[in-house]
């Protein structure tokens, strides 16, 4: 089915992580839909320092981690965790943390103790306005607001950008 006639379109999670697979020259003709990350002064600086301690963190880990837009949230997420519960509980040591009968190394969840700051937390994490590494980041009724995807064709094994998409384009 890879045959003149047929048309495969992959999800996010492959397109986004196509570069760093083998044999990607099968998925010729192959459209894609990613994550579009613009390569802004921010991020052309942070890379670098994220693969040269990736790479030094190696040798104690199973492997080196390549960022993909996922990774670039996650690291955006961190931040603005941090500034939420600096604005919310400021510089002083305790969390707040209700006691609780749990055990330390418990995973029972229900068991584990809970902030008192948690409501406003969670208010903060909300408000929270940040010019990230991979972009804009705002939460919009609690999930990151809708992002610009950029439509791959795979040639030669590799995607090549042929157009992009938001959800602004609708309207």
């Amino acid at each position: 089915m890879m045959s003149e006639g047929y048309v495969w379109i992959m999800t996010s999670w492959i397109t986004n992580n196509l570069k760093s697979m083998k044999h990607r020259f099968y998925m010729d003709g192959v459209l894609g839909v990613e994550t579009y990350v613009p390569l802004t002064k921010e991020l052309q600086e942070f890379l670098p320092r994220w693969k040269r301690q990736s790479h030094e963190d190696a040798a104690t880990a199973i492997f080196a981690a390549n960022l993909d837009a996922f990774g670039l949230w996650a690291h955006d997420a961190a931040i603005v965790l941090a500034i939420a519960v600096e604005g919310v509980i400021g510089s002083t040591s305790s969390y707040g943390l209700q006691k609780s009968d749990a055990v330390i190394n418990s995973t029972d969840l229900s068991n584990l103790p809970v902030s008192q700051y948690g409501s406003k937390l969670l208010k903060a994490l909300s408000s929270v306005r940040f010019q990230g590494i991979a972009g804009n980041f705002s939460l919009v009724d609690g999930e990151l607001q809708s992002s610009t995807f950029q439509i791959d064709n795979v040639i030669g094994g590799r995607p090549r950008a042929i157009g992009y998409w938001n959800h602004k384009m609708d309207k």
